[in-house]
């Protein structure tokens, strides 16, 4: 179950927990329903915002809950209306329906320890480049995806050709480094550069089989990625003395795979000439895709 539908059923359950409870006639004109109501209430929210009870077991939460909410009812009932069948009754009815909240209320603290820590792991590997085929990287993909589908929000692409960084004439030190390791060595200081000047909260930075770098901008429109590319571009042409070719790209309204975008992105990068100066075209093209 997604947890938006456990929470949506957690605030039902406990909706209907408080209804039932004050219109069972062994309860009413009683404020036993309101303390019950106010006492899983405090229970559901010590399960879902302290850690230290997410590391408990689920069935030891749900058997303690049934326990204590059953020797509680037994003696309220015992005190206010006897015993019999039918304060038995109210009695099942009542625990079933604190096992279903407290139980609710356990999954979505587990749900949402699984997605800080994810997010949290995710976040950190992705500060590091990872690979687009890589386990990370498919996670990343399927998560911005996932969003965009969902919010209804654009999600837009820059694929850089892969750096060619050219050496600096009077650096003597690069003789004695190979040229290899000098070339990666570049590389990752233009993404480093790039990193600082993007100044796009979400954008997510991948690399692809063939060398090249993935930026991904979520909630951005094809104009504002067109922008954005074309400045990094001239900034990394300011900085390192060359202008590398790139390609953007855009989910037009029908929706696409990402495999398809990425593709048409590739497509356009090859063709693509040194310093972009079609990418007004791009833009164009973009667009009318979007209105047909």
């Amino acid at each position: 179950m997604h947890l938006h539908l456990k929470i949506a059923g957690l605030v039902a359950s406990l909706g209907l927990f408080l209804v039932v409870s004050i219109l069972l006639p062994t309860e009413q004109n009683s404020l036993l329903p309101l303390v019950d109501a106010l006492a899983l209430g405090i229970v559901v929210f010590l399960l879902i915002l302290i850690p230290q009870f997410r590391q408990v077991s689920g069935l030891f939460v749900l058997g303690s809950s049934a326990l204590l909410l059953g020797m509680f009812k037994l003696v309220s009932f015992d005190a206010a209306v006897g015993s019999g069948p039918m304060a038995f009754g109210v009695l099942l009815i009542e625990v079933f329906f604190a096992l279903v909240i407290v139980g609710l209320a356990h999954s979505i603290a587990l749900d949402v320890q699984a997605l800080q820590a994810g997010e949290g792991l995710l976040g950190l590997a992705a500060d590091f480049l990872p690979q687009l085929g890589s386990p990370i990287g498919r996670e990343v993909v399927r998560r911005q995806m996932a969003q965009h589908r969902r919010d209804e929000r654009p999600l837009s692409i820059i694929l850089f050709h892969a750096f060619t960084v050219p050496a600096a004439a009077d650096d003597s030190e690069s003789s004695l480094v190979p040229s290899s390791l000098m070339a990666a060595y570049q590389k990752l200081r233009v993404i480093d550069y790039l990193r600082t000047q993007i100044r796009h909260p979400d954008a997510l930075l991948l690399e692809t089989s063939e060398g090249r770098l993935l930026i991904l901008c979520p909630a951005a429109e094809m104009p504002e990625v067109a922008q954005l590319a074309g400045r990094l571009a001239q900034k990394v042409d300011e900085a390192f003395g060359f202008c590398p070719r790139y390609a953007v790209a855009s989910f037009p309204r029908d929706g696409l795979t990402f495999n398809k975008i990425l593709r048409q992105a590739s497509a356009d990068l090859e063709t693509a000439p040194k310093g972009n100066q079609a990418v007004t075209a791009l833009v164009q093209q973009s667009e009318q895709s979007g209105q047909a």
